[in-house]
């Protein structure tokens, strides 16, 4: 088995994007896609992971193969990615364990090696693929779509998607927010501290509407959760004062079990 720096060898993906949005909005299928990079070159880790969070990726990153581990049991990825050598476990150990847990994983390697029988060991034990160093970050973004089966306009940049706000008054104290967008790194309250009603009503009621376009945006849930908290404390409001729906919802087919904070206890319009 031959391979050259930078190719790579992979098997038929398992994850199809729907197209239900792009036909409905005529644009890529809007979603995140998470993958865990295990990596204990730091540079290496960083330049892959500044490349990748320019596209709808969101990048989970280990240091060594344990804590590698101890994230994967904390939530599901479309792939993992794995430096094959690696301190406290190795990618091989990683791969084995990950396969006892979720034997459909995709798992590929990096490494700088490309000895027949670490290959060999690696493809018996259910590896997606490897990718051999030096890395080319845009050949590799090329792979992880057709591991995942993911069309070349299903990963979209995030700078494509700036955030954009509107804001109407309902009534005097009820007042409705839309997000549209990725917002980046910051607290969605700063960003409408001054749109929202004076604390001199007796109730004051919040609609938040969140597009598909928001779902592109790293961490989107926990910053919609965040935006609550404050609102809640800046306000002096109950959650059920607030009402929150939108396509971002519908997209993720998220339920309102499954948010956290005092988001569950917002009314959901979805």
């Amino acid at each position: 088995m031959r391979v050259a720096a930078g190719k790579s060898w992979y098997t038929s993906g398992m994850i199809t994007a729907t197209d239900t949005l792009s036909r409905r909005y005529d644009l890529p299928a809007l979603r995140s896609y998470n993958i865990l990079l295990a990596e204990d070159d730091i540079l290496t880790a960083q330049s892959i992971i500044r490349f990748l969070e320019e596209f709808n990726i969101n990048v989970t990153h280990a240091r060594d193969g344990e804590e590698a581990l101890q994230l994967y049991a904390q939530q599901s990825y479309d792939l993992v990615i794995s430096d094959f050598e690696m301190p406290k476990k190795n990618g091989l150990e990683i791969l084995q364990q990950i396969k006892g847990i979720l034997p459909s994983q995709k798992v590929i390697f990096l490494t700088a090696y490309s000895q027949e029988e670490i290959l060999a060991n690696a493809l018996h034990n259910g590896v997606t693929g490897y990718y051999l160093k030096p890395i080319n970050l845009k050949r590799l973004l090329t792979e992880i779509s057709t591991i995942l089966e993911v069309r070349s306009e299903g990963f979209v940049s995030r700078a494509h998607y700036p955030l954009s706000i509107q804001t109407a008054a309902v009534k005097l104290h009820h007042t409705a927010i839309a997000f549209s967008g990725c917002p980046g790194n910051v607290r969605l309250i700063d960003l409408i501290i001054g749109r929202l009603p004076g604390p001199d009503y007796e109730r004051i009621i919040i609609s938040l509407r969140f597009d598909e376009k928001f779902a592109l945006q790293k961490d989107s849930l926990q910053l919609i959760a965040n935006l609550v908290d404050d609102l809640v404390n800046l306000l002096h409001i109950e959650p059920c004062d607030i009402d929150i729906g939108g396509e971002y919802f519908r997209t993720l087919g998220i339920k309102q079990a499954a948010v956290p904070g005092k988001l569950a206890k917002c009314r959901m319009l979805v």
